[in-house]
C-alpha cells in the first residue's frame, strides 16, 4: 500500500508542475513540486528499507509531512476570502454554465496531499 501511496506522488509532481506553470516566478508553488520528489526519493528509500523500524517511522514521519503540506495548500489556494473560495465551489450545483472556475486556484486540490498522507501515516506505522 505505501508503495502504491508513493506511486501518487509522481502523479501529483507531474500535475501541478503543469497546473503551476503560469505561477512558478513566486516560491510558494515550488513547495508541492519539490515535496512529491522528496516523497518519491526519500519516502522510496524508506520503503526499500521497510523492515528496518527507523525506515517506517522516517515514512511515517514523511507522510505526516504531507498532511502539513495538503493543509498550507489549501491556505495558500484561498484566493479572496474562504467565504467567497466555499461558495464558488458549491455555485457549480445551481448552474450548468461556466461560473468562472478555472480562473482560480483550486480550493480542495491540495487536500490530495492530506489524503495520500493519512493513508500512508495508517500503511507505514509499525506494528508489534
Amino acid at each position: 500500500m505505501a508503495a502504491a501511496l508513493l506511486g501518487g506522488y509522481v502523479m501529483l509532481v507531474l500535475d501541478i508542475r503543469f497546473e503551476h506553470r503560469r505561477v512558478l516566478e513566486h516560491p510558494q508553488p515550488w513547495i508541492p513540486i519539490i515535496y512529491s520528489l522528496t516523497m518519491v526519493l526519500l519516502g522510496g528509500i524508506c520503503w526499500g528499507l521497510w523492515k528496518r523500524q527507523w525506515a517506517r517511522y522516517a515514512l511515517v514521519a514523511l507522510f505526516a509531512g504531507s498532511i502539513a503540506v495538503g493543509l498550507l495548500g489549501v491556505w495558500f489556494h484561498v484566493d479572496e476570502s474562504l467565504v467567497e473560495d466555499v461558495k464558488q465551489l458549491f455555485s457549480v450545483w445551481k448552474t450548468t454554465g461556466n461560473p468562472g472556475i478555472g480562473f482560480r486556484p483550486p480550493l480542495l486540490a491540495p487536500l490530495s496531499f492530506a489524503g495520500l498522507g493519512i493513508l500512508g501515516v495508517i500503511a507505514s506505522w509499525p506494528r508489534k
